[in-house]
């Protein structure tokens, strides 16, 4: 699986992808996959960094495993969208059974609340989606409110961490997942 995974990087992001670190998420034989790489220059330097201080890293993930490995006990069987935002991007995900069925990251502007509606009834279209997902969960950390779907039959649930009284969630929302609430 990680000469496989490290093929399909190479055709996606070049030969400098050939020197990457990947990790290939666990599943059954048959089933879907997600794997993850970077360059191995950058976790060397995040080690080196980190010696001087007297410490090492425990864990380094993409923001979407973190996020999906703290909420996934709320995912259940259903189909479920699985929406993480971040800075910038956007990580559109559409779980049944515990299974990854798709996976697609998109660049956002700040108003992607209001466009999510559109986005996932395009998702559905371009994966061929058997089964009818109104389910949404979604993890935006830094927005000052929730996310309310006005158009369509989503039922949305926001996924609020809840943070130390010191932290403020406007300022410091985007670290909940890096300090484990």
């Amino acid at each position: 699986q990680l000469e496989y995974a490290r093929q399909r990087f190479v055709r996606i992001y070049g030969k400098s992808a050939e020197s990457w670190s990947l990790r290939v998420s666990p599943a059954k034989a048959g089933k879907s996959r997600l794997a993850c790489g970077m360059p191995r220059t950058l976790v060397e330097a995040l080690q080196a960094a980190m010696s001087p201080l007297g410490g090492r890293f425990r864990s380094l993930q993409p923001y979407l495993m973190t996020s999906f490995n703290r909420w996934r006990n709320r995912l259940g069987a259903q189909p479920t969208w699985f929406v993480v935002a971040e800075p910038g991007l956007l990580c559109i995900a559409l779980v049944q059974d515990g299974q990854w069925q798709s996976v697609r990251k998109l660049k956002i502007d700040a108003d992607w609340p209001s466009e999510l509606p559109a986005v996932l009834a395009r998702e559905q279209c371009l994966i061929d989606c058997q089964t009818d997902c109104d389910r949404v969960l979604i993890f935006a950390p830094e927005l000052p409110a929730a996310v309310n779907l006005e158009s369509g039959s989503w039922r949305v649930e926001n996924l609020l961490p809840a943070l130390p009284a010191r932290m403020d969630p406007a300022v410091d929302g985007s670290f909940a997942i890096a300090v484990g609430v």
